[in-house]
């Protein structure tokens, strides 16, 4: 792992578990009656100007040196901003909204871009993108918050800014948790499903990557749902686990996530869809994104004092036959796994012994050699206020926000949660064919979320 500079900021291992791919959030806001298009215009690019000198980062380009390490290059010449007015009104969110409606981004590339959409009905779509080598989500909505901050001040908004910056801008997390850090010992294995392969023999060219076709779908949980979802399920953990947690606890994150994973699994198997790396084994492994900067020593990693990927992603491993049943009592006893899972994977003992692997030698250089591989994906939103005041640039509050369009892989899930009402939303990918149509009369799925719209089809 190349060590970072003035002008340029190695990647750490962390920063590789996705792709070259971005994170999109598209936000939806009415254009004050006091404003016409080309204020909305000059108060986003002037703010965002003042936000990317104090975001060095953001304001860079990914790039790949000649020994083919990727970097980040702090050369100013990121932040990309387009604008487009439309006669039109707006009718809903959609790829052509987005400054990189593909999901693959190739190398080099602006670490962050926006594109602001203005329609005839006064509806201003601000859709920004953030190279995920950059940084993840926590570390994206700490530079939109910011971003937003400075908008508001300089529309005259009479608030004081506090702002917490990291104080350094490196890729290095362990810095954080030097305390469970004993570099005398052995360097520990392989994570759970993780691996070391040998280095490409060409440089990857992401520009060229397609995704497999899918079908995907937006459902709805309503609040008082979710709640009775965690109460079926707790009720049922009681009695169906041998060790239970204590009192049986689970998140609503864990029976959600045991809920999804195994709807698209049984929509796959009933839908005949072949299994991945011609796995014949009979077990299914879940991916699951979850942020360790709480997990620090005194939450020193949080508050925005570090901008790269934390994303632990561990990776969780039942019996399929629990994902294929419909019985609550057996989806209670893979949301138990899952609980003991992030248990165990996420203490602050694991991610250091985690930082260790990543960062040894043998297995960080060259880098971008360590994989992993899941049957499905899961990512949760629901702990951001994707619409709170943190998002309003002086326009008022997001009146919706979306992850944006663009294709989604077979086998995944996003979660987001509308503060003002509590009700979550989910996006659902499955694979091509019959899939979809089982998953749409999944028992189990449908007993708790509804099918709110289909938003890809894998036909077309």
């Amino acid at each position: 792992m190349s060590t970072s500079t003035a002008d340029q900021i190695a990647l750490h291992a962390l920063d590789f578990v996705s792709p070259s791919i971005h994170i999109s959030l598209h936000r939806f806001f009415r254009r004050p009656e006091k404003l016409s298009e080309q204020d909305v215009v000059e108060i986003l690019k002037k703010s965002l100007d003042e936000t990317l000198k104090l975001y060095p980062p953001a304001a860079g380009t990914i790039r790949t040196n000649e020994q083919g390490e990727h970097y980040i290059a702090v050369d100013g010449n990121g932040g990309e901003f387009l604008v487009e007015s439309r006669k039109e009104a707006f009718e809903g969110d959609g790829d052509d909204l987005s400054p990189r409606p593909n999901l693959f981004v190739p190398i080099p590339s602006p670490a962050f871009a926006v594109k602001v959409t203005q329609f005839s009905c006064g509806t201003i779509s601000v859709a920004a993108s953030l190279h995920h080598w950059a940084a993840d989500l926590r570390g994206f909505l700490d530079f939109l918050a910011t971003w937003s901050k400075i908008a508001r001040s300089q529309g005259g908004r009479n608030e004081a800014i506090d702002l917490t910056f990291p104080d350094d801008w490196s890729h290095t997390p362990n810095r954080f948790f030097t305390d469970y850090i004993d570099s005398a010992l052995p360097v520990p294995p392989a994570p759970n499903g993780y691996s070391v392969q040998p280095p490409p023999k060409e440089p990857v060219d992401f520009s060229g990557f397609v995704l497999p076709s899918a079908n995907v779908s937006l459902w709805k949980i309503p609040q008082a749902t979710v709640d009775k979802l965690k109460e079926d399920f707790v009720q049922a953990v009681q009695h169906v686990t041998e060790h239970p947690t204590p009192s049986g606890w689970i998140s609503r994150g864990d029976a959600l996530a045991a809920l999804l994973w195994g709807a698209i699994t049984r929509a796959r198997v009933n839908a005949g869809v072949a299994r991945a790396h011609a796995r014949t084994d009979d077990t299914e492994t879940l991916g699951m994104a979850a942020d360790g900067r709480d997990r620090s020593p005194n939450k020193n990693m949080a508050g925005g004092r570090y901008f790269g990927n934390f994303n632990m992603l561990p990776l969780i491993t039942v019996p399929r036959a629990e994902l294929l049943s419909t019985e609550v009592d057996a989806a209670a006893r893979v949301a138990h796994t899952i609980r003991e899972n992030i248990h165990t994977q996420i203490s602050s003992q694991a991610i250091a012994d985690r930082l260790r692997f990543m960062e040894a030698p043998e297995n960080a250089i060259p880098g971008d050699r360590i994989k992993w591989a899941a049957d499905m994906s899961y990512t949760n939103w629901c702990a951001f206020d994707l619409e709170g005041e943190d998002m309003d640039f002086g326009f008022g509050r997001p009146f919706e926000t979306t992850s944006g369009g663009g294709p989604l892989p077979p086998g995944f899930a996003r979660l987001w949660q509308q503060k003002s009402s509590g009700d979550i939303f989910v996006v659902l990918a499955v694979d091509a064919g019959e899939a979809a149509a089982v998953l749409k009369s999944d028992a189990l799925l449908t007993l708790y979320a509804h099918h709110e719209r289909d938003l890809q089809d894998a036909e077309e």
